[in-house]
């Protein structure tokens, strides 16, 4: 909704990766939504099946601002 990105946040450094570590790329739906232990929480299993249920979880609150919400889950192997 906005007409134009003043600043863009962004990691200058590369994140060491191991096998098995999850990066989560979401709209402020979810992170806005829901809290830092409950999305940890969320991202067990599968990737598909984690970013489904963290999306329900965010539906289930309900939030009367809440617009949209995008959510992926990446697995490194």
């Amino acid at each position: 909704g906005l007409d134009e990105i003043a600043e863009i946040d962004r990691n200058l450094k590369p994140y060491g990766l191991k096998s098995n570590d999850r990066l989560i790329l979401c709209s402020d739906g979810l992170s806005g939504t829901l809290t830092e232990p409950e999305i940890i929480a969320g991202l067990e299993g599968d990737p598909q099946a984690a970013a489904e249920k963290l999306l329900a979880q965010a539906l289930e609150k309900n939030n009367t601002h809440q617009d949209n919400t995008t959510i992926i889950v990446l697995q490194f192997v």
